[in-house]
């Protein structure tokens, strides 16, 4: 079938338009991709129609791997159970990762519970956001902080008997952006001044709405953070929303301690607590 395509914006943007998924927990790695390949043909053509393989025969050749990655992704995506916390499973801790690319940003969050009998940790995916940016990687990093703020706050507010002093963890890749919030760091820049302020408005509403949690900016190595996986294109996603990483984070996600050592923790109410009092 694909062998008798003509590729062209319009064909590009029907299969992008069909990648819906509200909870972002199935098809944001694909979403991202899709999307990043959409923006790169809007900007070769204005033509719907125009065939793509006069203008680029390279970007085509990429749009048609995507196009059979999408169609084996629709054979072979296995179920997820939609239960954050399986029965009889009490929640621990609320994950939030983050991170920004050269194509975008993006934050997903993991929910972190123990079983009363057994003692073992489990983690699940619960939700997942991305979005594609011109920025360069420092604003994009900031940006999926407010982002994975954004998500957590209303994904915290859609569960029912949330347990007190649930901490919530937000969890990066980039040292920078960690220290960027705190408030002696003055911004000049009026775009990454405004973030900030977005920033702390938001995980203000959070501590203000749950007191008895705990609030920690958490940094980890590149390799231990899921939302790497949908911040920027990857190849073999049939494997990556298939994949333990993805759907239940790294192996840190389900020890018996975190954070673990070898994370950087700061800790997010001393952060802010000066920007409040200003």
């Amino acid at each position: 079938m694909l062998a008798r395509t003509t590729f062209t914006m319009r064909v590009v943007l029907r299969a992008v338009g069909c990648l819906y998924d509200l909870s972002g927990k199935f098809l944001s790695p694909v979403q991202i991709k899709g999307r990043s390949m959409y923006s790169q043909t809007a900007k070769l053509t204005s033509k719907w129609d125009q065939d793509l393989k006069d203008i680029d025969p390279e970007l085509c050749v990429k749009i048609e791997e995507f196009f059979k990655e999408l169609i084996e992704i629709q054979d072979k995506l296995k179920p997820m159970a939609r239960a954050w916390v399986p029965r009889e499973h009490d929640l621990k801790v609320l994950i939030t990762s983050k991170d920004g690319s050269i194509e975008g940003y993006s934050a997903t969050m993991h929910a972190r519970s123990q079983c009363p009998t057994t003692k073992k940790y489990i983690s699940n995916l619960a939700t997942a956001r991305n979005k594609l940016s011109s920025l360069d990687v420092g604003d994009n990093e900031l940006s999926g902080m407010l982002l994975g703020g954004k998500m957590a706050e209303q994904t915290i507010k859609s569960i029912p008997d949330l347990p007190e002093c649930i901490p919530f963890v937000f969890m990066g890749d980039s040292q920078c952006t960690a220290h960027t919030l705190n408030p002696a760091h003055l911004q000049v820049d009026r775009r990454r001044r405004n973030i900030l302020v977005k920033l702390h408005r938001v995980f203000r509403r959070i501590h203000c709405t749950y007191p008895s949690s705990d609030i920690l900016f958490v940094w980890a190595e590149a390799s231990e953070n899921p939302a790497d996986l949908n911040s920027k294109s990857h190849k073999n996603l049939l494997e990556i929303v298939n994949g333990k990483f993805w759907r239940h984070g790294p192996p840190s996600f389900t020890a018996d301690v975190f954070p673990p050592p070898s994370y950087k923790v700061y800790q997010g109410i001393l952060l802010l607590h000066r920007t409040w009092d200003d």
